[in-house]
């Protein structure tokens, strides 16, 4: 849009600026994807392009967030305006994820569990929030949850290897070599 701005073929422009606006909201969830996906350096980039949509603002507000989450910076005033923000419907299951997710890695367990299971508790195929609480679970060695939360994680999402590969952790961890390998048997097809 800019070159055809500075060529003066206000047309072409005015097309290509209409284009980028029907786009920005495939921006907007192609972003949510790398962020789960821990693609930082993506979101970071995107970022910007998607801040000049005044009708995103909220998008980037929580990808700016969740940014911030999964990076381990500012998770207090993270924390907070997520509190806030999960007050709104729209937004309510993002929040409530990454609210669960800045409480786990401030080490507040049971209010990030807390978070998760509100998420789990209207949507319980949400893969997010299994992921955190497969999380919690293992931070705080509650297993027989970790493997139910796990195997479910792996299910409801079969490319997402992480939740086998946290069940072979554990059981590698309590020397249960036969699980493990199992796991990794079953993550490996």
């Amino acid at each position: 849009a800019e070159e055809y701005s500075e060529k003066k073929d206000q047309k072409l422009a005015d097309y290509h600026r209409d284009m980028a606006a029907k786009a920005a909201p495939a921006m907007a969830d192609r972003l949510w994807k790398e962020l789960a996906s821990e693609e930082h350096a993506k979101v970071q980039k995107g970022l910007p392009w998607l801040s000049s949509y005044p009708d995103l603002k909220e998008d980037v507000e929580m990808l700016t967030l969740g940014l911030a989450v999964a990076q381990g910076r500012d998770l207090g005033p993270a924390k907070e305006r997520l509190q806030q923000l999960a007050d709104n419907p729209r937004l309510k299951t993002s929040a409530l994820t990454l609210l669960g997710e800045a409480q786990r890695r401030l080490g507040y367990y049971s209010l990030a569990r807390e978070a998760f299971g509100q998420v789990l508790a209207s949507k319980p195929e949400d893969a997010p929030a299994h992921w955190g609480l497969q999380n919690v679970c293992r931070d705080t060695g509650s297993f027989a949850e970790l493997e139910a939360t796990a195997l479910k994680g792996a299910e409801l999402n079969t490319n997402d290897l992480r939740p086998n590969r946290a069940l072979c952790e554990w059981h590698q961890r309590k020397k249960n070599s036969t699980r493990a390998i199992a796991t990794v048997h079953n993550t490996s097809r």
